[in-house]
């Protein structure tokens, strides 16, 4: 009786030290997010670059929407191995990381690593409005099954790594460099996570063989 008492004890003692412990790091996240202004300035750049690409979209020439329709109905017609796949959106994803963490080694660097990071909203935008003003409903699947998911890994790692790269650059780089370091290294692998998933889907929809 007396150790089943002493096993309760401590498994509540374990369970209370981890809520707390979570409790904890929830209300550090949410008063940085909330007291960072750079985190804000981050957020909004790529909206406005979202925004951007969706009125480029609204504003594009007909003939030129033709050609990118025939081009993006190739391009989804086409039979490519999906190790391409991976490959191609690792080394796509992965250079967008790359560049805005080495932006903060420059003086000026905090001025790109914004423009970078709306250019990356600005296509986001413009390829999610474009599928769905060009296929409608098929356009709507198209943007959840190849955007949405992987989009959900990459935007928050975008966020997480310019953020950071401002912080340095901001702090005269006197961040620890490892902690630096540690900041690349979450960016590549949600870049290969989202890499990941992007060729299985594709590989999915390339599998329907959907007329264009």
């Amino acid at each position: 009786m007396r150790r089943s008492r002493r096993a309760g004890i401590r498994k509540s003692i374990g369970t209370d030290i981890r809520t707390d412990i979570r409790r904890k790091i929830s209300a550090k996240i949410k008063n940085n997010v909330k007291d960072d202004k750079l985190f804000w300035i981050v957020l909004g750049f790529m909206l406005i670059g979202i925004i951007i690409g969706v009125l480029l979209v609204v504003t594009m020439n007909p003939s030129r929407q033709r050609y990118l329709y025939v081009f993006i109905g190739n391009y989804f017609n086409m039979d490519t191995v999906r190790s391409e796949i991976f490959r191609e959106s690792v080394v796509k994803y992965g250079k967008f990381v790359v560049i805005m963490w080495l932006l903060a080694f420059i003086p000026v660097g905090f001025g790109f690593n914004l423009i970078t990071l709306m250019l990356r909203g600005t296509s986001l935008g413009f390829t999610t409005a474009f599928l769905i003003a060009s296929f409608g409903l098929r356009g709507i699947y198209f943007t959840v099954i190849l955007f949405l998911v992987q989009n959900i890994i990459l935007i928050p790692a975008y966020i997480f790594v310019s953020h950071q790269s401002l912080k340095f650059c901001f702090s005269n780089m006197k961040m620890h460099f490892y902690e630096y370091c540690l900041c690349l290294l979450i960016g590549l692998a949600a870049c290969v996570l989202a890499a990941l998933v992007e060729s299985y889907l594709l590989r999915i929809v390339i599998g329907m063989n959907i007329n264009f």
